[in-house]
């Protein structure tokens, strides 16, 4: 599960976190 929307009110290292792990799992 990513919560991407959630990782907005976080830091943006967490944002790009995010979408390296997407990038990861594709």
């Amino acid at each position: 599960m990513y919560h991407i929307k959630g990782a907005k009110t976080m830091n943006p290292l967490i944002i790009i976190s995010e979408c390296l792990a997407l990038l990861s799992t594709i």
